[in-house]
């Protein structure tokens, strides 16, 4: 009996191994948590938040009923609302030997945005996917900011963040922030610089939007 059981136990250690592997949700919600508490910190009114993510896939036997097993999702192209009000749009895709899959969620809720997020950055980490999650959280101040006010607030958010290599691109009524921040873990290689965090400000006719966002502002806005 011995030798089956070895021979058995080595046979699912190497199926582990080719397997996509579980990583816990809790390594994952604090670059959500860490933006929604900084708000907080400076009182702005968070009006909801955005999940998003785009992957391609190369096609291999079972990946499609992996992927709807994984992400809880059917194949072709998906819009509702989940019960608590939040939208949900979500598309898998199968174009020649691959898999495209676009995800967004759009919520007002803090618990539904960590759950997708979890969820979804765990699949992408998974399968090695070097394009990280979105997560954009938007927050709304009743007034319209100055130019003063928008780069005193701006510089407190950075601080507060510890961003290095900011820049700054200011365009009509909109302004924004992008750089790394040692606070936030996944980042994005653009033009051979880390970048992770994306701070925005938009102005309106009544009020002014803030956007903070990781790695970047994936929507428009």
């Amino acid at each position: 009996m011995k030798p089956k059981i070895a021979i058995f136990t080595t046979i699912s250690l190497l199926c582990n191994m080719l397997l996509p592997q579980p990583v816990s949700a809790d390594a994952y919600i604090g670059d959500l948590e860490r933006l929604h508490w900084l708000c907080s910190d400076y009182q702005l009114p968070v009006k909801g938040y955005v999940i998003e993510g785009w992957f391609a896939l190369l096609n291999r036997p079972g990946l499609q009923s992996q992927l709807e097993q994984q992400l809880q999702l059917k194949e072709g192209q998906q819009q509702g609302q989940l019960l608590d009000g939040s939208t949900l749009n979500s598309s898998l895709l199968r174009n020649g030997q691959k898999y495209y899959i676009e995800l967004q969620l759009i919520t007002e809720h803090l618990e539904t945005a960590q759950h997708y997020y979890a969820l979804w950055q765990n699949f992408a980490d998974c399968y090695c996917i070097k394009k990280p999650i979105g997560v954009t959280v938007i927050a709304e101040l009743p007034e319209v900011l100055d130019e003063a006010a928008m780069t005193q607030l701006s510089g407190e958010l950075q601080q507060s963040l510890q961003m290095e290599q900011s820049n700054t691109v200011a365009e009509g009524q909109t302004r924004q922030i992008c750089g790394y921040s040692p606070q936030l873990y996944h980042t994005l290689d653009i033009g051979g610089e880390k970048i992770n965090c994306n701070i925005a400000f938009v102005q309106q006719e009544t009020k002014t939007a803030v956007y903070l966002a990781t790695p970047v502002i994936y929507q428009q806005y």
